[in-house]
């Protein structure tokens, strides 16, 4: 490519860039509409991915294998998962924040109608980037199916419970806190890798290579998140971590369905026994203390099993 395209296509972006920002700027200030800057400053950094990321994707300004390249696009709904997340310090502000905005609208209808709209387009754009940036690369040419699996969005949607349950906390909706926690789960069922062909299977042998499998990620990340929650003091929110934490158990780095299963591992009930020590302390619970000697017991099971420990038939940890 000549050094006028490689410099043609960052300036025209930009330039739409500038022009897209120019033109809310505008908008908002001539129609009088009232948009903070804890919800500004995500909607900015949301047009610059939009429109921004495709220079870091291109494989005609830089050379890069088809490999590389299915990274970059993976990385694209995670970054716009981390960039939702800023509006956490707006969310903190309560719904008053943008009282009188200017708009016929209340909260929740302004402004969060604009941050779904843009993280559907998230979904849209993540396999619009595999397949514009992919299909040329491929060694058939009649295959235009990519490596994007929808896998690839479960960082994007594991930000919808963070945003919401601080939503549920900050205005103190119980209703949508249960909810939260009962959706939660479903983004293990996000992370089951569905796809066929060749660009597909390689990218993910790949992933579980470097990364770890998808579903495993997901329990870690739901357990991460259920843990969030307990400490932002939705106590319910323990009974999901433990669950979450459980299910690592038999899910690991190379599980992709029913069939990869492992073997029970220590490191989950570890952490199971831990959390319920320190709550059989803090509460003198008898009840708690049970769950973590046994959890601790089975953990050391597992990680020593096949020697001294279990010989017997585990007559040991079973006394």
């Amino acid at each position: 490519m000549s050094v006028a395209l490689s410099l043609l296509y960052p300036l025209a972006l930009s330039a739409a860039l500038g022009f897209a920002l120019a033109l809310s700027e505008c908008l908002l200030r001539a129609l009088r509409v009232k948009l903070p800057a804890e919800y500004r400053f995500p909607l900015y950094l949301m047009f610059s991915l939009f429109f921004l990321y495709p220079l870091w994707v291109s494989p005609i300004l830089h050379e890069l294998s088809d490999d590389s390249v299915a990274w970059r696009v993976f990385c694209f709904p995670t970054l716009a998962g981390l960039i939702l997340l800023t509006l956490i310090p707006a969310i903190r502000r309560g719904s008053q924040y943008v009282a009188k905005n200017g708009t016929p609208w209340g909260w929740p209808w302004y402004p969060w109608p604009i941050f779904v709209f843009l993280a559907i387009g998230v979904c849209i754009r993540s396999y619009a980037l595999a397949f514009s940036f992919q299909t040329a690369a491929m060694t058939a040419a009649t295959d235009w199916r990519t490596s994007f699996g929808i896998y690839y969005l479960t960082p994007l949607f594991l930000a919808v419970p963070v945003l919401l349950s601080e939503i549920a906390i900050t205005e103190r909706k119980r209703g949508l806190s249960r909810f939260v926690m009962v959706i939660a789960p479903l983004l293990v069922l996000t992370a089951i890798p569905f796809g066929s062909g060749i660009a597909f299977a390689g990218f993910l042998e790949m992933f579980v290579e470097r990364l770890g499998s998808p579903i495993w990620l997901a329990v870690i990340g739901t357990a991460i998140f259920y843990g969030y929650l307990r400490e932002r003091g939705t106590n319910s929110a323990e009974v999901g971590m433990m669950i979450s934490l459980a299910a690592a158990t038999f899910i690991g780095p190379r599980t992709l369905g029913i069939s990869t299963l492992t073997e029970p591992q220590a490191w989950p009930l570890v952490l199971i026994g831990c959390v319920q020590l320190q709550k059989a302390i803090e509460k003198r619970s008898s009840a708690r203390c049970l769950i973590a000697t046994t959890s601790l017991i089975v953990a050391a099971t597992c990680a020593y099993r096949g020697t001294w420990l279990t010989n017997y038939y585990g007559a040991i940890p079973l006394h």
